[in-house]
């Protein structure tokens, strides 16, 4: 992981529970940074990362569903922006 093209996507598929690859390893990157915490980047969206994204919704004043979609991607995008994972920007569903 490192930098690449800085794109954000609005077509991005939402990624939840049991979904696994590069964009998990993203959200799990980002998460990360943005709590401080040593979450395995594994690349497996399980209950721990799920964890992780409800409580960045809650935090956001988001609806708690667990799911990163555009409005949890859009804060995820902020917390990317920080670690230079531009290339984590195609995966990870925006509403810009």
């Amino acid at each position: 992981m490192g930098a690449g093209a800085a794109s954000a996507s609005t077509t991005a598929p939402q990624i939840a529970y049991g979904a696994s690859g590069y964009k998990v390893k993203c959200v799990q990157v980002a998460l990360n940074y943005h709590y401080g915490i040593s979450m395995s980047v594994d690349g497996v969206f399980g209950s721990t990362t799920q964890k992780w994204v409800r409580q960045l919704q809650s935090d956001g004043g988001l609806s708690v569903d667990g799911v990163v979609g555009k409005y949890t991607g859009n804060l995820l995008m902020g917390t990317l922006n920080k670690t230079g994972h531009s290339d984590c920007y195609a995966y990870i569903p925006t509403t810009y």
